[in-house]
């Protein structure tokens, strides 16, 4: 138990680090003849979800309406396939990126209610990373202000 715990801290921390650079850290790939892009972020939730249905999780109040969500999602997704039919791919990597995220806000959940001591080092960590965000922006805006060049790279061509 003290292991699995100390592995759920370092995954939130490790998200935490990973969290200022973005779309660095990704790939693109091709599914079914459809491009998408794997950011490897996202591979931190995954690794929440498979713990989430892996052990008995206490869930927060809002988790009902986070599931209930998640429902009215999923029927959104089934009647597309009448729609689209079998390319409707990319639309379930977004729903399951959804439920990683879902299943990742209930482990930090739930390592924050079982110690004071780790709600403020998320509390911090949170601080420290907006600190960071906030940084890399003024950089990028102050050094790089337009990224029309990065366009042919697959980032925004915002100015």
């Amino acid at each position: 138990m003290a292991n699995q715990s100390k592995f759920k801290k370092s995954l939130v921390f490790l998200y935490l680090i990973l969290f200022p650079f973005g779309q660095l850290f990704s790939v693109s790939l091709t599914f079914l003849s459809l491009p998408f892009s794997l950011h490897f972020i996202d591979l931190i939730p995954l690794t929440s979800l498979v713990l989430f249905f892996l052990e008995k999780v206490k869930t927060p109040h809002v988790f009902k309406y986070l599931t209930s969500f998640l429902v009215v999602l999923s029927f959104s997704l089934i009647l597309s396939t009448f729609t689209f039919g079998p390319n409707i791919w990319l639309g379930f990597f977004y729903f399951l990126r959804l439920i990683s995220y879902v299943a990742f806000f209930v482990m930090v959940w739930g390592l924050a209610k079982r110690s004071n001591e780790m709600k403020y080092k998320f509390f911090d960590g949170l601080i420290l990373v907006s600190f960071f965000v906030a940084i890399f922006g003024w950089i990028q805006y102050l050094f790089f202000p337009d990224l029309t060049a990065l366009y042919i790279w697959g980032w925004d061509d915002h100015l």
